[in-house]
């Protein structure tokens, strides 16, 4: 697998929304339920799977915080957390390998991180927390960026195309 194009954090709290919904996933995990980790990056492909979906599937699933995803052939595992799930053909990161219920390749769908609940506190902690914080934390828009990350852009929020957003091109996979 090689993706050598900037994928972009998704703000747009209501997308995905479509059951079907085609996501990549990319990861080092396990590729067999008791195999080893992988030793390059692989990838795969998930249908979304809409909150009404998830909730029925599993009665815990939070979809403020989090977003399902299924597929009877693929999926995550064991070494992929934090693994994205890109969407729009791989150039938009919608959520992050989270957790399994009952393992790998169980009858239960896959849990990613909703990127876009989360999409401040990224901010803030790429501005507080890096050594050598990027430019754009001195100069988020509306006045407040001040370096100490408790600004926020307040531009193109919950559009999801990340117009004049500093993160619009902040993860990577080359």
């Amino acid at each position: 697998v090689q993706i050598s194009a900037y994928a972009r954090w998704n703000d747009n709290p209501n997308f995905p929304s479509a059951t079907g919904e085609d996501l990549k996933i990319v990861g080092f995990g396990r590729t067999e339920v008791n195999g080893p980790t992988s030793a390059i990056l692989t990838e795969g492909k998930l249908d979304y799977l809409n909150d009404e979906v998830c909730k029925v599937r599993y009665d815990k699933y939070d979809p403020e915080s989090s977003l399902c995803a299924d597929s009877p052939s693929t999926g995550i595992c064991l070494g992929d957390s934090g693994s994205p799930a890109l969407a729009r053909g791989g150039t938009l990161v919608v959520g992050l390998a989270s957790y399994l219920i009952g393992g790998c390749a169980s009858s239960y769908p896959d849990f990613f991180v909703r990127i876009s609940s989360y999409r401040n506190w990224l901010k803030q902690m790429t501005c507080t927390q890096a050594l050598d914080p990027p430019g754009w934390c001195n100069s988020q828009g509306g006045g407040q960026g001040n370096g100490q990350g408790n600004g926020s852009s307040g531009t193109d929020a919950g559009t999801g195309t990340g117009a004049a957003d500093p993160l619009t091109n902040f993860f990577s996979l080359i």
